[in-house]
């Protein structure tokens, strides 16, 4: 079984400028699945602040991944981290309504069309820690399968497509 690191190289990132994220948010109005699906300029809006001490380094590229509708840790796409600017105090969101009166950071993400094919086809065993929002790709090389969650290698995905 072929590893996520394994796809980010493959697609031309190095694993040691990737986060992988994880977005939950109770917060959230609705799903961040249903808002990236139907509401995906509000969803991507949603992504771009962060509390200052949880920013992402200009250069670096985030692998994001919602809770999908079966529960499971399902990637929606890549973006490459343009731009971080401060932010202080409490801004209208359109998914939670207003943000936490904090320090954020905001980042200017743009979408990158490297692994748009595996959008919303690959789920990742995010592992026990579901409370970690985040990882470094480097240091967790997650394992992966088709979205149907059969076992699946990069091979099997390409002749299926």
């Amino acid at each position: 079984m072929l590893q996520f690191s394994t796809l980010l190289v493959e697609a031309g990132f190095d694993p040691e400028k990737v986060f992988l994220v994880r977005h939950q948010d109770k917060r959230s109005r609705i799903s961040l699945y249903h808002a990236w699906k139907s509401r995906r300029e509000d969803f991507e809006m949603y992504q771009q602040a962060q509390k200052w001490q949880n920013r992402f380094p200009v250069g670096f590229s985030l692998a994001v991944f919602v809770v999908g509708p079966a529960r499971e840790t399902l990637f929606v796409g890549m973006y490459d981290v343009l731009a971080v600017s401060e932010r202080n105090g409490s801004f209208p969101d359109p998914l939670i309504g207003q943000s936490p009166d904090e320090h954020q950071a905001w980042h200017e993400l743009k979408h990158s069309d490297r692994m748009q094919k595996y959008e919303e086809k690959l789920v990742i065993e995010w592992g026990a820690g579901y409370r970690a929002w985040r990882q470094r790709a480097e240091r967790q090389n997650k394992k992966f399968w088709k979205s149907d969650h059969s076992p699946t290698s990069l091979s099997e995905q390409e002749s299926n497509r």
